[in-house]
């Protein structure tokens, strides 16, 4: 008996373990790292599994420092508490989206060609609505067909439109410097109307107004 009631022992802390994981990587991926906040469905599930896992695993960390299953009686008890936080965990792992974390969440606007021909442009919004947003230009020759991304320096966007065709946020413009272009938003943009002057060769755009 004392082996059997050992191994139950062991199978718990093994549901214990697994249930508080499921708990930690269903809100560390829900928040980006708490980059964002949960939405309505996370917040849901969190609320009908997430809650009830953290008082089984309460009660069976409070029953195992206590000696755990001690009677043949207490072990039906025990091994439902155990079904049920297995149960509890699945729909926890299954509902993590860890883009913005442990992937970059990108939303980018219609590609567009330089009027010189050599680049093709788009202006990336990585993590948008994240605390560790950030906004970027895309550059990739026609010629070489090598990419580069510049870092603009552009407020957080707070609500983005996407029309299901055709989303323009900049134009870049041409200089007499092959190097040297001009990137200006938009009025349709979710950005403030700015000018950069984009140095192609050193990867680097400076705000002209």
């Amino acid at each position: 008996m004392k082996k059997i009631t050992a191994t139950i022992n062991i199978i718990w802390w093994i549901s214990v373990a697994i249930n508080s994981c499921a708990i930690i990587w269903f809100v560390l991926g829900n928040t980006a790292n708490f980059q964002r906040n949960l939405d309505l469905v996370t917040t849901v599930i969190l609320a009908i599994c997430g809650i009830p896992s953290v008082i089984l695993i309460i009660l069976s960390l409070f029953m195992l420092k206590h000696g755990g299953v001690k009677s043949p009686v207490s072990m039906l008890g025990v091994i439902s508490m155990m079904a049920i936080m297995i149960f509890l965990s699945k729909p926890l792992y299954e509902n993590v989206n860890t883009s913005g974390w442990l992937t970059d969440e990108i939303n980018a606007d219609t590609k567009q060609i330089t009027a010189d021909n050599q680049y093709e442009y788009d202006v990336e919004l990585v993590n948008i609505f994240q605390r560790n947003s950030s906004v970027r230009l895309r550059l990739k020759s026609l010629h070489s067909h090598e990419e580069q991304r510049i870092k603009l320096e552009l407020p957080r966007v707070n609500g983005l439109i996407m029309n299901s065709k055709e989303n323009f946020f900049t134009t870049l413009q041409p200089t007499d410097d092959p190097n040297l272009y001009i990137l200006k938003t938009l009025p349709l943009s979710p950005f403030p109307e700015v000018k950069f002057k984009v140095d192609v060769k050193n990867g680097k755009a400076n705000k002209l107004n």
